[in-house]
């Protein structure tokens, strides 16, 4: 380079925090086009999703920063994805139940999803694998 030009200089990466604060704030925009919802898919959410799957592990190995554990706890993360499943398909089990039409009938393994669902946990109680609470 001559003397005295200009060095050019590439734009400063964004430091992690401010990445970190980009996701939390990308979720809660997430949340509120998907009805409130904080389950990201892993597999069809993007880089939104990979973040929100490494949430969970940071958690589970004890990694992940109390303050931004703190923030996500806050806003209603979902930090076990299988449960929250779970209960999404039982309030729709209870509703299907609830139906004038159908009060009190049991879901035939033929009724879609919710059926295949249902046949699933009757397995599970069957073979004792289903968690007390869901059991009742």
């Amino acid at each position: 380079a001559r003397k005295g030009a200009a060095v050019p200089t590439s734009p400063a990466a964004p430091s992690p925090a401010s990445t970190w604060h980009a996701r939390l704030a990308e979720l809660k925009s997430y949340a509120l086009a998907h009805a409130g919802s904080l389950s990201v898919p892993k597999s069809s959410g993007g880089a939104l999703g990979r973040w929100v799957a490494r949430q969970r592990e940071l958690r589970r190995s004890g990694r992940l920063a109390e303050g931004r554990f703190a923030a996500l706890d806050a806003i209603g993360f979902v930090w076990r994805a299988v449960d929250d499943a779970w209960e999404k398909r039982f309030g729709e089990l209870v509703a299907w139940m609830g139906d004038g039409a159908r009060k009190g009938a049991a879901v035939p393994t033929g009724a879609g999803e919710l059926g295949m669902w249902v046949a699933k946990q009757r397995q599970l109680k069957k073979r004792g694998k289903l968690a007390g609470e869901r059991a009742e």
